[in-house]
């Protein structure tokens, strides 16, 4: 998904623009306890959600979308699978950093925020 996933680098550097870097980006974050994915009905990857702790009952969320399947309610989908599982570990606060230009995801955060 990530290597034709348009715009690279367009959320605060990620997903990395280069191969290698993006390939490193990916293992990294799959190794996080907490990793969601969407598929397709045909089986490609749409989207992919995690979680990094940061401290005890904390969480960074991480959300991307693949640009074939924005707007079809993916991201409200992992964003809440993934609250609701965080929620049954002990996490009782998940944050994420968004760019403002980013209006799709200030809608999804706070939609959910005030769920």
């Amino acid at each position: 998904m990530y290597d034709r996933f348009e715009p690279l680098g367009a959320a605060l550097g990620l997903p990395p623009r280069e191969e290698e870097t993006r390939r490193e980006w990916i293992e990294g974050a799959l190794m996080h306890r907490m990793n969601l994915a969407a598929f397709s009905p045909a089986g490609a990857a749409a989207g992919h959600c995690f979680l990094v702790s940061d401290k005890p009952g904390s969480a960074e969320m991480a959300i991307f979308v693949h640009q074939e399947f924005r707007r079809r309610g993916v991201a409200t989908a992992l964003v809440k699978a993934v609250l609701e599982w965080g929620g049954m570990e002990g996490l009782r606060r998940v944050w994420t950093l968004t760019g403002s230009e980013n209006t799709a995801a200030l809608r999804l955060q706070e939609k959910l925020a005030s769920a």
